[in-house]
């Protein structure tokens, strides 16, 4: 029997609590519908399982939510169902692929929809390389992921949003991506997800937090550009609380969703003829 805290709609650590906050909180604030209103679907494609918290919450929380998760290792999905209590359902699904792989396919499939309103409502990345690293091919400008934005993986009013490591500069990214978006406004911010505390019992440390430290979530949003800093985490509380209420949250969505938030100025400079958007 799989303990109460690894069931898969639980999400037990920092980061997956910060993670699924802010994106959602987002979303909701581009005027996607987190909410429900009437049919209408929202779509998020998670890249890299893990455990499963993240999509299971969403899926759970959200039933009018349709989940894709594409992971690259048939280990990882196993593990997360035989030892964390993942388990697919009608509107949460596992694809066994290479995430920039799929996404680009979808794009190449779907074209007419791709072109005329966008795929996904939000595009979520959680996936890691051996060493630590998130795949270039999934945050680096003219690879995989970046193609696929601008093939219109992403719907118009969406939201793109990657775990990195503490030590990683956000600008590359956060610039790929809005390089990516470039024909519609969206605003580039990132915050910061709470570091586990030293505890005796290693297993707590994994759910106690410090504010201020801990990975670092790069989100471009489509559709926010206007507003200052102040404004945005202003938005994104007002925007948490909702959410948290829509998905009978047990954490407080608000507490976490603007921690160390930092928004990233973007400018379009030419390099041989060519517009690059960069971000600073």
């Amino acid at each position: 029997m799989v303990p109460r805290f690894l069931e898969g709609a639980v999400v037990p650590l920092a980061y997956t609590k910060s993670f699924a906050t802010v994106v959602l909180a987002a979303l909701s604030a581009v005027g996607a519908p987190v909410r429900r209103r009437g049919k209408e679907q929202l779509r998020i494609l998670c890249i890299g399982l893990g455990g499963g918290s993240v999509p299971s919450f969403i899926a759970e929380g959200l039933p009018h939510c349709q989940v894709d998760v594409v992971e690259l290792e048939p280990a990882v999905i196993h593990a997360a169902k035989q030892g964390m209590g993942f388990s697919e359902r009608p509107n949460l699904r596992v694809i066994q692929e290479d995430g920039a792989m799929f996404a680009l396919r979808a794009v190449k499939e779907q074209a007419h929809e791709a072109k005329e309103k966008g795929l996904y409502d939000a595009v979520l990345v959680d996936a890691y390389e051996p060493n630590g690293n998130v795949p270039a091919a999934l945050w680096s400008r003219g690879e995989g992921l970046a193609e696929a934005l601008a093939g219109g993986l992403l719907r118009p009013q969406g939201v793109v949003a990657t775990n990195f490591l503490p030590h990683v500069d956000l600008a590359a990214p956060l610039a790929a991506y809005g390089n990516a978006l470039a024909n519609r406004p969206g605003i580039s911010f990132s915050i910061q997800v709470n570091k586990a505390i030293k505890l005796e019992n290693d297993l707590e440390q994994l759910f106690e937090t410090v504010e201020g430290t801990g990975n670092r979530i790069a989100v471009h949003a489509c559709g926010l550009s206007a507003l200052s800093e102040a404004e945005l985490e202003e938005r994104l509380l007002e925007e948490a609380k909702k959410v948290g209420k829509e998905t009978s949250c047990l954490w407080d969505m608000p507490d976490l969703a603007c921690r160390g938030l930092r928004t990233w100025k973007s400018e379009i400079k030419q390099d041989n003829d060519v517009d690059l958007f960069t971000i600073k």
